[in-house]
Formats: C-alpha cells, sequence, structure tokens
C-alpha cells in the first residue's frame, strides 16, 4: 500500500514510515481481489478491480505497478489538497469516482461524506442515483451556480469551527472536476475556495480538483497551492515543466488510465482501479 504523505508546501511527498510492510499486509487483507479482469471501457485492456478491503478512513487513487493500493489517509492531513492534471477529460473523472466509491465502501455517511462541483453536474447526478449514493452525499452543483458559492461559504465557516474546535463530524470531500471553470465563479467563492484548499485537511475537508494539463500554464496560481499533485496523460509533457519540483523527466505514461507521483525516492506510477469485486460472506471469511 502506498500512502502519500508531502512534506511543507512545494517540497516532495514522502511516504508513510514502513511503507512496503504496511502494504504487504494489505495486499494479503486484499487477497484475489487484486486479480485482473477485462475493463470494456479500456478496450478490452485489463484493469487492476478496486479492491474490497482497505483500512478505514482511506480513499483509493488507484493501483501501483505492484499491485498495491495506492491510498489517501483522511486520518492524516500532511498530503492537503489534492490536484489531477491529465488531458483525457473521461480518466480525471473516473479517478475522482474511484475515490468516491471506494472511500464510501470504506466509511459509513457519519464518517465520510462528499460535496461535488462539476461543469457537468447532470452527470454526477446520474452517477449518484444508478449507484445509490445518496446517503454519503451533501450535494451536487454547478459551479456557476449561486448554491455553489454558498456551499463554499459554509465549508470555510466549518474548517474555521473545527480548527477553533467547536464543531467535529465526517470527513467532507469536495471535489471539483474543471478547475478551469472556478474562475467563473465571484471573488468571494475565490477567496473561500482559496482557503479550503490551503486550510481544510486540517479539519477533515478535503478539496480534490482536476483540470486538463494543458491548462497548467493559465492556472500557475492555483496548481501552486495543491500540495499534492498528481500527473496525467498528455499529448504535450513540455506542459508540466512549468511545474515546481519537476527537476527530471516524467515516466512515461503507457496508456491514459496512468498517473503518477513525486515522492522521495522517485516517480510513483499508478493507475485507475476497476469496479469492486462483491464483498465476502461470513462463510468466505
Amino acid at each position: 500500500m502506498s500512502t502519500l504523505r508531502p512534506l511543507p508546501p512545494l517540497q516532495p511527498l514522502r511516504p508513510f514510515p514502513n511503507l512496503r510492510e504496511t502494504g504487504q499486509r494489505v495486499a494479503q487483507r486484499v487477497g484475489d481481489a487484486l486479480q485482473s479482469r477485462t475493463n470494456p471501457v479500456a478496450g478490452g485492456r485489463r484493469r487492476p478491480p478496486m479492491p474490497r478491503r482497505l483500512p478505514p478512513d482511506t480513499a483509493l487513487l488507484g493501483v501501483g505497478k505492484d499491485g498495491l493500493p495506492v491510498l489517501l489517509d483522511l486520518g492524516d492531513p500532511t498530503p492537503g489538497a489534492v490536484l489531477i492534471l491529465s488531458d483525457d477529460r473521461s480518466a480525471r473523472r473516473e479517478i475522482l469516482r474511484g475515490v468516491l466509491e471506494s472511500g464510501m465502501q470504506t466509511n459509513p455517511p457519519h464518517r465520510l461524506q462528499y460535496l461535488i462541483l462539476s461543469s457537468q453536474p447532470e452527470r454526477w447526478w446520474m452517477w449518484r442515483s444508478e449507484g445509490g449514493y445518496e446517503r454519503h452525499s451533501l450535494g451536487i452543483e454547478a459551479l456557476e451556480a449561486e448554491p455553489c458559492t454558498r456551499w463554499l461559504k459554509s465549508l470555510a465557516e466549518l474548517v474555521e469551527q473545527r480548527r477553533m474546535g467547536m464543531r467535529g463530524g465526517p470527513a467532507v470531500l469536495i471535489l471539483i472536476d474543471d478547475l478551469e471553470a472556478v474562475m467563473s465563479l465571484g471573488y468571494d467563492a475565490m477567496v473561500q475556495l482559496d482557503w479550503l484548499i490551503k486550510q481544510g485537511a486540517e479539519a477533515s475537508v478535503w478539496v480534490l480538483a482536476t483540470a486538463p494539463a494543458s491548462s497548467t500554464a493559465s492556472l500557475t496560481r492555483w496548481v501552486r497551492l495543491f500540495k499534492t499533485r498528481i500527473l496525467g496523460w498528455t499529448s504535450d509533457p513540455g506542459v508540466y515543466s512549468t511545474l515546481p519540483l519537476i527537476e527530471e523527466n516524467l515516466p512515461a505514461l503507457e496508456h491514459r488510465e496512468q498517473f503518477c507521483v513525486r515522492l522521495p525516492e522517485g516517480w510513483l506510477t499508478f493507475e485507475l482501479a476497476g469496479k469492486p469485486l462483491p464483498e465476502l460472506s461470513e462463510t468466505e471469511e
């Protein structure tokens, strides 16, 4: 299990201690859930399925080349806000869905809730309805709509209250599937989002946003606010050269469902996971 833990802003990411030993223990619990299965969306290519056994207070980002899950630890604020860059819109949306589906599978609603701010909210409404994911949902709002601004204000206030010890409650995932569209928000909303990106994880309010890799030049300030940056496929890898910490060539991404993130010992490459396998029955366990 690879768990991301960055140093202070603009420093490389650092894995948790005993990373490999922890990963092996999780792999043993996952067992045959990590066998390959065909993903028809990927043209018949085999995609590793989403593990059905994950530690509590975690969400799955993907599966590494070693077959171990790459997790976001929702109990440790050090990864901070997460930005996912890729020119493949469907892959960006899939990584967000994987985070949500694995997080909901592992954590009941009183431990995890989510809010989606989207430039295409209708796609998420269908996903929520078909998957039965209403119990964890705070809402799905269009980025340019007034409810989006109200939510940002409300959650920024929640972060401040939690930082002062006045409020508790579940972890909250704020998913933004189009960071470019944030530019259409008013000044007050932009200030609230800025605060959430910088301080939210300390109060268990996590911002996970996606944007096209080709937009990094126009979103330079926003990109720098995110402590964890996950890089995906782009037709022009040179766009990543403007990012902090990119001091060497990126690893080659073999297909559009692969991503990479910089760790102190080098680049960690992983790919999207498939749907979870059925839960084990008591007799099977």
